[in-house]
């Protein structure tokens, strides 16, 4: 038997694609999502570095999407 587990990919996309789908629309869950991201980036391997930058840029196009007025994109764009 074969029983496949989760990799990084799996667990950084379950961490993030759920919170974002169900939050991104309040400004503060954004922040603190990019902040996190913006941390992990910073503290952990290159090798695992590509699922992070693949989940900013998930968060780019639903924050575009839901803010359409420049000002307050650019705040659910500064980290928190």
């Amino acid at each position: 038997m074969i029983y496949r587990t989760p990799n990084w990919e799996d667990y950084v996309h379950v961490a993030f694609t759920e919170i974002s789908a169900c939050g991104a629309n309040n400004m503060q869950i954004a922040r603190r999502l990019r902040a996190m991201l913006d941390k992990l980036l910073a503290s952990l391997p290159k090798h695992r570095h590509r699922a992070l930058r693949d989940e900013q840029v998930r968060l780019d196009q639903q924050l575009e999407a839901l803010y359409p007025i420049a000002a307050e994109l650019a705040l659910a764009r500064i980290p928190d």
